[in-house]
């Protein structure tokens, strides 16, 4: 049999109408409710859809559950915890009663922590807990100490001395602080952080476009973690960043990208003007800055320029003209897990992300690379990823060493080559500019000859094309102008 497909939010809002609910058809309502869903592993059902059309096979799972969800929506930690304990009244009436008098009782407490253990009890709880033996309660008890914080556990000791035996005493110490790991991330836990951040099927696997689309926390975090690829830059500088402008309001970017209408061109020139405002805007890094230190480098990769464009663009969406480059930096582990799914934190060491052991792999990854047979490799990566300049006639010589002995290298020239043209040490817009400058003048010149001229511009290959880029695009955008100011004047309707 066929199953039917259900509009989930029509159902909702039906219930939602019924019960008098805070929920509302938004984004924030309709976030709060993906999560919920998806923190209970949809309870089992086939679902699909994103954002507004999202469709489960059968109401009928959701019955008990979305009524309380529904009421509980927008209600402070009070008034939670005497729905659920209405709720459960008649399946647990003295455990529900109990803790209504420890609330009554305990003036210390916190409305947050005895919500959350209220949750766990009610969850957990197989029968009346004053009918737990002591054994059984030390495992609840040990059980409650994975899941919950320091401040629910210390509610649950006083619960259950003052509710369940007066004799009954658990010694509980304070969570043991992991000692920070400031190692560099493995080239296996770098890689599968890679994977998650910028390819498209984990993209759908995590659904990581519509998350960052609705909370700009996500969506911020997604940025930062992803400038760890293409960057070695810290975190207070990242702040300082020069934003890119975009090429639409933030809801109709938002609405683009969801609805998979943004077009590649738009976000790959929006992580172009990126690294062409970077060149153009020196910044120096502002921990060393009396130093006169280099300023600070950033390099996308073209193979990574759309992924990036997009991820830049759904950031800087959210961003406000006084805004800095980016506010958050910090997602705990539990977000981590919600935001970028179970690969992304289990890479991680299920701690937090560590942007001092993302640089540190970042830079270890291009200077210490090795190849099956344990013989570097690194040295020529990191040449590229400070592009050593070249001419017509010849390579820079450290990388024409590396194209002759593939066997110390480890790499074919076929690969070298990709990585430069990416990495824009080679490209042709400078000898086509000389060339429509000079004509046949220049193509009468020696190699040698070409090579000084390309020299004498000041500007490698790489920056000629990015200024070429920028002028022709002013070209496209004072077209446009004067098209829709002809029509304006003529009295035609802009199309």
């Amino acid at each position: 049999m066929k199953n039917e497909r259900v509009n989930l939010l029509d159902a909702v809002c039906r219930e939602a109408k019924k019960s008098k609910s805070k929920f509302r058809n938004d984004q924030p309502g309709r976030n709060a409710l993906r999560q919920f869903l998806e923190a209970n592993r949809w309870f089992g059902m086939e679902h699909g859809g994103t954002d507004q059309d999202m469709w489960i096979s059968s109401m009928e799972p959701l019955e008990r559950t979305l009524g309380l969800w529904l009421r509980a929506y927008g209600r402070s930690g009070e008034e939670k915890i005497e729905l659920l304990l209405e709720t459960y009244a008649a399946s647990l009436p003295r455990t529900c009663r109990m803790f209504r008098d420890h609330m009554l009782t305990d003036n210390r407490r916190s409305a947050t922590s005895a919500l959350n253990l209220l949750d766990f009890l009610l969850y957990y709880l197989d029968r009346e807990i004053d009918e737990y033996d002591s054994k059984s309660l030390l495992e609840l008890t040990v059980r409650a100490n994975e899941e919950l914080s320091v401040s629910s556990m210390r509610q649950l000791t006083e619960f259950l001395r003052s509710s369940v035996s007066e004799v009954w005493a658990y010694q509980f110490h304070g969570r043991r602080q992991v000692k920070p790991e400031n190692a560099a991330y493995t080239q296996e836990q770098f890689g599968a952080m890679a994977y998650v951040i910028f390819n498209e099927a984990s993209w759908k696997d995590n659904d990581l476009l519509r998350k960052a689309a609705g909370k700009r926390k996500y969506a911020e975090f997604w940025l930062f973690t992803a400038l760890h690829f293409v960057c070695a830059i810290r975190k207070s500088d990242i702040f300082r960043l020069p934003p890119p402008s975009l090429p639409y309001s933030s809801e109709e970017l938002r609405g683009r990208i969801l609805r998979g209408t943004f077009e590649s061109q738009k976000a790959r020139s929006v992580s172009e003007e990126l690294m062409f405002r970077m060149k153009m805007k020196a910044v120096k890094p502002g921990k060393t800055e009396r130093y006169d230190p280099p300023c600070l480098k950033l390099f996308i990769p073209e193979s990574l320029l759309e992924p990036m464009g997009v991820i830049l663009s759904l950031s800087l969406s959210y961003r406000r003209p006084e805004d800095p480059f980016m506010r958050e930096n910090r997602m705990s582990t539990r977000e981590t897990r919600e935001f970028f799914g179970e690969k992304f934190i289990e890479a991680l060491g299920y701690r937090e992300f560590s942007s001092r052991r993302a640089n540190k792999a970042y830079l270890q990854g291009i200077e210490m690379m090795e190849n099956g047979s344990g013989k570097p490799k690194g040295y020529m990566l990191a040449a590229l990823a400070r592009r050593h300049k070249g001419g017509i006639g010849g390579l820079p010589k450290a990388t024409d060493v590396y194209l002759r002995d593939a066997h110390f290298s480890g790499c074919s020239p076929d690969f070298i080559l990709r990585e430069m043209f990416e990495r824009g040490i080679f490209g042709f817009i400078p000898v086509l500019l000389l060339q429509n400058y000079a004509g046949e003048e220049f193509k009468k010149l020696s190699v040698t000859g070409q090579t000084k001229l390309i020299k004498a511009l000041g500007m490698d290959a790489m920056q000629l094309e990015s200024l070429t880029a920028s002028v022709m695009k002013s070209f496209r955008q004072a077209e446009e102008i004067v098209r829709a100011l002809l029509r304006e004047r003529c009295g035609e309707p802009n199309q």
